[in-house]
């Protein structure tokens, strides 16, 4: 319902007009959300998922990029990565940032450090 302003002049010349009142139907309260911290723990990657990643041409090493050169290719590796690796996780509404950085992890716990792998 909008808001009535009555001014004096309506009210003293009787122009008024009386607001209707009309009773509201009874709403839930919503639930408020509350937040929830995800644990996912870095998990190394075996041997045969490092060479799938070679076969589908998502290995940084193998594909001839250098850190920062290729988003495409990186971001490439991070999905890929978290599909499967981490596919028996639900991870779809967890945070993007969050996801890279664990995938990115998860590659430096398989090879070490990028100045390791480069090397």
């Amino acid at each position: 319902m909008e808001d009535v302003k009555i001014t004096v002049e309506q009210m003293e010349a009787k122009n008024v007009v009386e607001p209707e009142v009309v009773e509201a139907e009874a709403v839930e309260p919503k639930a408020k959300e509350v937040a929830t911290t995800v644990t996912i723990k870095v998990r190394a990657m075996t041997r045969k998922q490092i060479k799938a990643m070679r076969k589908a041409g998502h290995d940084m090493v193998f594909s001839g990029q250098q850190e920062g050169q290729d988003n495409k290719a990186m971001f490439d590796m991070v999905d890929w990565i978290l599909d499967n690796v981490y596919g028996d996780v639900q991870l779809d509404d967890l945070p993007y940032g969050e996801l890279v950085q664990l995938a990115l992890k998860t590659y430096n716990k398989a090879y070490g450090s990028w100045e390791e792998v480069k090397n």
